[in-house]
């Protein structure tokens, strides 16, 4: 499940940033998806990212089991 927040009560991330080089056709489908939801692009990402991330947790915790 996706969260989404309204636009004006979104908080400003202000951690770190990092640059990304996407391939042109995966960038087109993540802004085609961010207008979509009506999120920005940025949303998109840091919202794979942290899905990506409790699977590799939850992948780690499973192995040292």
């Amino acid at each position: 499940m996706v969260r989404m927040a309204p636009k004006a009560s979104r908080p400003r991330h202000a951690g770190p940033r990092i640059t990304v080089t996407f391939p042109q056709g995966d960038y087109d489908r993540v802004c085609v998806l961010a207008r979509s939801r009506k999120v920005s692009a940025a949303w998109i990402v840091r919202d794979a990212v942290e899905k990506y991330l409790q699977a590799e947790q939850t992948e780690t915790e499973g192995r040292s089991k």
